[in-house]
Formats: structure tokens, C-alpha cells, sequence
């Protein structure tokens, strides 16, 4: 049975001590006992290096990597004596403190930050020591490859510098020991979206509107430019030079965000759709104001775990009525006109020789000649509408 050993009072010391990135306290302890089997069962349960020592001879009975951990600890014999002795010492490091505590809090050393570039990106790193045992354990808290994520102490807000590297190294001045330094810097809008937030696109642009006619105004005639007379069957009006395009105003509203899936079906259900909602935060656009045209699906995926996806929206103001109402500039009425067929017959003409801009009857026969005569005046058609809610979408904008 192992005997009990005993410490050598007289030889117990207290040290400062610091190494990279941390500061501490050098412990020895001194402790005699009886050959053989009594030094070596405290050899192999209390006393090998990486150990931590015993609160019974006033160690720490933890197993974090911070407190009293044996680095030293020679067998030596006595001289004139059946007794043998065993020279300990462990380091003690100091934790900081003043931060925010967080999981991290227990193991950190030194912690710093600066602003760098012209952005003035905050830059900030965080050191701990950890076992070598917990490396693979604790990876997750730390690699981002595997899901770490977490803000810099004291870090607040959306765009708070946030973790996205880390160094690990072995320490010389501490067995069984890694030095564990953390990265992290504020991160761009892309980096930071997440589900439930987006952001908001807008290109203002103006909308080509091909020009068939010129309204004469006050019940004037109208001024053909293409397409058939509406009075005369057998006139038509053709387009030759110039520019009849004319600007309606209009928007092209993207709201990028992110998403654990695709979403294809629901996109592909909402195209073409008018919003039913207010969209409070893309200038309180009104209901019947935003076209939905589809999405962007990236196959990049966002920190690892989300995808992109940018909806595509086409905004036009209301328009006023005649009776001074507001409705939607999509899906509107849109002016028709019926026509007849008819043949007639008409005498063959020909170029008259005195004046190149007329024609003449050359007097040979008539020709049989077909025709489109309007047979009513213009008829107004409501296209069909498709709208849908899209306040689940706004939403998302209001996150910064």
C-alpha cells in the first residue's frame, strides 16, 4: 500500500512569471516520501507533468488549461537516505479582465484591436490557452469551417466585428498546452445576412413606350405615326425615321438576402404579381406600385450556410383617373378597336406624268382590292391582374 508523502515546507515559493501573451505565477513545491511503490503511485496519479496538482497540497482541482499545471517535476534521490524527493513546479496564468464574458472568457489571455485601411475596419484579435486534449473538442467554439461564430467583447449591432479566423500553436514554456489566437473584423452587409434580412437595390429608370399615335387633345383628331388610319380602311401609316420612343418613369427594385433553401416553387407562383402590402421600408410604396419579376439564385453560398437570393421588382407610380382615383399602372385598360374585311373594286392606276406625288387611272381594267374598315370606334379592355402579399419581404429590410 502507498505511503503518504510530505511536503517540504520550508522549500514552498511563489514566482512571477509571464511568457508570450500572458503573465502568472511560477509554484514549486517540494514533497518526500519512501521509494518504490509509494513514488511511483503518485507518480502516475498526481504528480506526472500536465498534471494538475491536488487542492490537498493546494493546487486546483480543474482540468482547464489556466490553472496550476505541473510543468516540472524530477525524481531525485537523497543522499544517506532511504527517502526520495520529487521537485515540482507549475505555472499559473492570469486571465484578463474588464470584457464582456463569454465562453471564451475562462481561457483568454490577451485580447487587442485596431482600425486599419481607409475603411477604418476594425481589426481584433483574442489569445487563449487551451489542451492540447481540447483542441478537437472545442473546435467548433472556435473554427469557423465548422460553425464558429460569435461577436468581439463588446461588440454590438448587426455589423459588430464578428470571428472569421484562428490561429493554433503549441507552447514551449507549457506541456500538453496550444496557444489559441482568434481573428475577427467587422463584417461586409453580404457577410452579415442571414435569414430575415436584406438589402435594398434601387435603380431608377425610365420605361420606353413605343408611340402609335399623338392625341389631338380636347376631342382633336388624333396624328397617326403607325399602324392603320381609324377612319380611312384603305390608309396606312408607316413609321420611317426618327424617334418615337417616348420615357414613363419607373424603378428597379432588388432586395438581396439570404435563405436555407431555394424557394423556387414560391417564386416561381409569385411571378407577374402585383404587391398587395404596403412596402414600408422601399419609400411606402402603395399597394399595386411593385411588379414581383423573379429572382436571382446564387449557388454561393453565404457563411457557409445560406443561400443568396435577389428579388426583382419593377415599382410605377399609381395613376390618376379621370375621375381622379388612383389605380395600378400594371395590369391597366388598354384601348381596342374592331375591323372589317372588305373587297372592293378599283380601277389600276398609274404615275401621272405630269405630277410624280399623284396617280392616275391607266384605263386598262379594275382590280379587286381587300381591305380592313374600322367598324366601331375604340372599346376599353381591363387586362387581368395577379397580385400576391409580400409583406414577409419588406420586413427583412428594416434590420440595420
Amino acid at each position: 500500500m502507498a505511503q503518504a508523502l510530505y511536503e517540504d515546507i520550508t522549500r514552498r515559493s511563489r514566482q512571477p512569471a509571464a511568457g508570450r501573451d500572458w503573465t502568472g505565477y511560477k509554484h514549486i513545491r517540494v514533497f518526500k516520501g519512501l521509494p518504490g511503490g509509494d513514488m511511483a503511485y503518485h507518480r502516475a496519479n498526481e504528480l506526472s507533468p500536465g498534471a494538475v496538482l491536488p487542492a490537498k497540497w493546494g493546487g486546483v482541482a480543474t482540468s482547464r488549461a489556466i490553472d496550476p499545471r505541473l510543468t516540472y517535476a524530477p525524481e531525485t534521490g537523497q543522499s544517506k537516505s532511504a527517502a526520495t524527493q520529487i521537485y515540482t513546479e507549475w505555472t499559473e496564468i492570469t486571465t484578463i479582465s474588464g470584457w464582456v464574458e463569454d465562453f471564451w472568457t475562462p481561457y483568454e489571455t490577451r485580447s487587442s484591436g485596431s482600425r486599419i485601411g481607409t475603411l477604418e475596419r476594425f481589426q481584433g484579435e483574442r489569445t487563449c490557452i487551451i489542451l492540447d486534449s481540447e483542441v478537437g473538442t472545442l473546435a467548433p467554439q472556435y473554427n469557423v469551417a465548422l460553425g464558429a461564430s460569435h461577436v468581439f467583447p463588446g461588440a454590438t449591432g448587426v455589423l459588430a466585428a464578428r470571428l472569421y479566423g484562428y490561429r493554433l500553436e503549441p507552447m514551449a514554456e507549457r506541456p500538453l498546452c496550444s496557444r489559441l489566437t482568434m481573428l475577427y473584423t467587422d463584417p461586409t452587409v453580404i457577410q452579415a445576412l442571414e435569414p430575415n434580412r436584406a438589402i435594398l437595390k434601387i435603380r431608377v429608370e425610365g420605361k420606353e413606350t413605343r408611340l402609335n399615335a399623338i392625341s389631338g387633345g380636347s376631342g382633336a383628331k388624333s396624328i397617326m405615326i403607325d399602324g392603320p388610319d381609324p377612319e380611312k380602311g384603305l390608309v396606312k401609316w408607316v413609321y420611317v425615321r426618327g424617334d418615337n420612343v417616348q420615357l414613363q418613369p419607373q424603378a428597379r427594385v432588388i432586395i438581396q438576402t439570404a435563405a436555407t433553401n431555394t424557394n423556387i416553387p414560391e417564386i416561381w407562383n409569385k411571378i407577374g404579381a402585383v404587391n398587395t402590402n404596403t412596402f414600408t421600408h422601399v419609400g411606402n410604396a402603395a399597394p399595386g406600385t411593385m411588379q414581383f419579376l423573379g429572382a436571382t439564385v446564387s449557388g454561393a453560398l453565404i457563411n457557409r450556410q445560406y443561400w443568396g437570393i435577389d428579388y426583382e421588382f419593377k415599382y410605377r407610380p399609381l395613376k390618376v383617373t379621370d375621375d381622379g382615383d388612383y389605380r395600378s399602372a400594371f395590369f391597366g385598360k388598354v384601348k381596342t378597336q374592331k375591323f372589317t374585311k372588305q373587297t372592293i373594286s378599283k380601277q389600276r392606276q398609274k404615275a401621272d406624268p405630269n405630277d410624280a406625288n399623284k396617280t392616275v387611272p391607266d384605263g386598262s381594267k379594275e382590280d379587286i382590292v381587300t381591305y380592313w374598315q374600322p367598324d366601331s370606334g375604340e372599346t376599353t379592355v381591363q387586362m387581368p391582374s395577379l397580385s400576391a402579399d409580400f409583406s414577409g419581404l419588406d420586413g427583412q429590410l428594416g434590420w440595420l
